[in-house]
């Protein structure tokens, strides 16, 4: 019988061996299936990193051109607003000649002149009547040009104090002819 043993022995150690043989197969598949999971799911990674990164590419470029959108409408209503109050400008408004200002202008008292046009005749005024110093920086108030800007007669003012004079002169007829609007209106 020990020829059966050995015999069983056989057939035991080549079922081992083929058990083994096929554990090693399996093992073989198993790590081969397990490489290609993780190659595919290492892909997946840099393919979502990736697409991250565009997504922010685009975020970035959509608040920009929101930014630049917004900008423009703000610029378009602002363009609107300016010009809305330009027209009402104390510098494009016509407004009515003092007697001071209408003797100096060579106009009727009351006559109606853009605050431009009137610093440009004023100008005018100054050069014909040689009332500029030697070095053209100071202007020499006569009569006349005083009474019209309610400066000191005979005093020496420097170009940005006379058109700070003047400012202050069309401010006054503006605020008094706003007064005499409203008191007419509420007349009414």
């Amino acid at each position: 019988m020990p020829r059966v043993k050995k015999s069983a022995d056989d057939s035991s150690s080549s079922a081992s061996s083929s058990t083994v043989e096929e554990a090693a197969t399996n093992e073989q598949t198993f790590s081969t299936q397990l490489q290609a999971v993780m190659t595919q799911l290492q892909t997946i990674k840099e393919a979502t990193a990736e697409a991250i990164a565009d997504l922010k590419k685009l975020e970035k470029r959509h608040a920009k051109e929101l930014r630049d959108v917004r900008k423009r409408k703000k610029t378009a209503n602002v363009s609107e607003t300016v010009k809305e109050s330009r027209a009402n400008c104390i510098f494009t408004r016509p407004i009515a000649l003092t007697d001071g200002l209408a003797s100096i202008l060579n106009k009727v008292s009351g006559h109606m002149m853009k605050p431009t046009e009137i610093t440009s005749k004023l100008n005018i005024y100054i050069e014909e009547h040689s009332l500029k110093d030697a070095t053209g920086k100071l202007i020499k108030m006569n009569g006349a040009l005083s009474k019209a800007l309610k400066l000191e007669e005979g005093s020496t003012v420097s170009y940005k104090d006379m058109q700070r004079a003047l400012y202050a002169v069309l401010k006054e007829i503006t605020d008094n002819a706003a007064v005499a609007a409203a008191s007419a209106a509420s007349n009414a």
